[in-house]
């Protein structure tokens, strides 16, 4: 069988992005598909060096996991980081053992697996028709379980020495920026950020008809009936934490858009970013932000 490089890179690519989304659905893992595409990438790049001599070794390997767990899933907790990397094993290992158990079974002539990296001798369109429905049923599964599933998180925003608690969840699908800082945007609602704001500031927020906004920056951002401003501000700090009390983000680095309304049926309050998830400001561990937070 003769290997192509570039369908080589192409068909990893394309696994790794479909094994690393698994790993964040078995894992309750937040993670925005723009990193999962680009860890993705990173490895079906990479990979295609295990067929060079020196690089067919167990440290290389090793190497490449960390980097694609820690491009996909980045968290400056080393448990948490661990953990990521267990369930990126586990889902690698299920899947090298359904294709060793294909090859053993059937023998397919036109599939070769050496060396941890899959090839098809497939035609382009073959590959492209298998390559597009494994995406809708990957995307599916992972859309169907983030509905029926969704976590909830306590987030606590502090702004000027006040501070207001309310329920969240993250959604994957939010990946509004601060087009000035490029700081990630963290959605609230109104009843929830009114601890935090002027009367004005809320006024401005209900009220389309007030052109003052009254400290509040304006973040542009695409509806689906066409382009609006969110009025937004900075905070002192957003604080994460699960259902067991254990803190997932501590940061000041992130902007707070305000909508007038609540979310998800009216349950929550916040909608939070997947990027944002386990980011602590001066390279503080979770676990030790966790224990000042609680004294």
């Amino acid at each position: 069988m003769t290997v192509y490089l570039d369908v080589l890179v192409a068909i990893n690519v394309f696994i790794n992005y479909l094994l690393l989304l698994g790993t964040a659905c078995l894992g309750g893992i937040p993670a925005g598909r723009l990193r999962i595409l680009a860890a993705s990438a990173l490895s079906g790049v990479l990979s295609a060096c295990i067929l060079l001599p020196g690089f067919d070794n167990l440290f290389f390997k090793i190497a490449l996991c960390v980097l694609t767990v820690a491009v996909a899933f980045p968290n400056r907790s080393l448990a948490g980081f661990g953990k990521n990397a267990l369930l990126f094993l586990l889902v690698n290992f299920v899947f090298a053992g359904a294709i060793m158990g294909l090859e053993l079974a059937f023998s397919p002539k036109r599939m070769a697996y050496f060396n941890g990296v899959l090839y098809l001798d497939l035609p382009i369109g073959t590959f492209v028709l298998f390559a597009g429905l494994s995406y809708l049923l990957v995307e599916g599964v992972s859309w169907l379980s983030g509905r029926f599933s969704r976590a909830q998180y306590r987030v606590r925003v502090q702004k000027g020495g006040r501070e207001t608690v309310c329920t969240g969840f993250v959604d994957t699908g939010n990946t509004l920026a601060d087009p000035y800082t490029g700081d990630p945007v963290v959605l609230l609602s109104l009843s929830a950020a009114a601890p935090l704001l002027t009367a004005h500031q809320q006024l401005f927020v209900l009220s389309s008809q007030t052109k003052d906004p009254a400290g509040l920056r304006l973040i542009p951002y695409g509806t689906a009936s066409g382009k609006a401003l969110l009025p937004a501000f900075t905070p002192d700090r957003v604080l994460v934490e699960d259902a067991r009390g254990r803190v997932l983000c501590n940061t000041g680095r992130v902007c707070v858009g305000v909508v007038a309304e609540r979310f998800g049926k009216g349950e929550n309050d916040c909608i939070l970013q997947g990027e944002i998830i386990g980011r602590t400001d001066n390279g503080l561990a979770a676990k030790t932000v966790e224990k000042m937070v609680r004294r």
